[in-house]
């Protein structure tokens, strides 16, 4: 890890990156992964976890409006210019997974969701895509929140073509990629996922 970046948990994802350790079996590198800050209304983190990070350094931002989710909180403690990777917000709890995504929408920052088998991020609209991905990679172009009038395509197995996306009409998932990059160009914000899984 770079000195420049971050490494910000969410309460509950203390929590994860604490166990992950010993569930892949190198305990030994729990030490050299401890979070600069963990933020949240602390409804979820174990005292043993809290403990733990308090004690190799880690901030602890206690933040109990319930307005916001988790990441949320995390998110205005990033400044605006930022990429920002949200490891494990992808996964698991669908209306988790529905509400990080909502969070791609209302926030300005380049955000990438991730997950064990996928990556989920936000293209902007009216700006020409090219996205690199190994051939045969599974993709989906898919808009969640509102209809996109026009989604044009080059590389993929199905390209789009100009047509409308829109949830109770077409979505493309599944689609594949037959050459990279990719270009994508869409009128309105549209979510792109890719899925690891072989």
């Amino acid at each position: 890890m770079r000195k420049e970046q971050k490494v910000i948990c969410a309460d509950g994802g203390a929590n994860r990156l604490f166990d992950y350790w010993e569930e892949i079996n190198q305990l030994e590198l729990r030490d050299k992964f401890i979070p600069n800050v963990i933020c949240g209304d602390f409804d979820s983190i174990s005292p043993s976890t809290q403990s733990y990070y308090s004690s190799k350094g880690s901030e602890m931002k206690h933040i109990t409006c319930q307005d916001t989710t988790d990441l949320e909180k995390c998110l205005k403690l990033v400044p605006e210019a930022q990429r920002i990777l949200v490891v494990g917000s992808l996964g698991g709890n669908v209306s988790q997974e529905l509400s990080n995504m909502n969070v791609l929408y209302s926030h300005s920052q380049e955000i990438l969701l991730y997950g064990r088998e996928n990556l989920i991020f936000l293209l902007s609209p009216h700006h020409s895509h090219f996205i690199h991905c190994k051939e045969g990679t599974k993709v989906g172009l898919i808009p969640l929140g509102n209809p996109c009038e026009s989604v044009d395509s080059k590389g993929l197995k199905w390209d789009i073509g100009g047509r409308k996306l829109e949830f109770g009409g077409l979505v493309s998932t599944s689609n594949e990629i037959s050459s990279s990059p990719i270009l994508i160009k869409s009128s309105h914000p549209l979510l792109f996922s890719i899925d690891f899984r072989k």
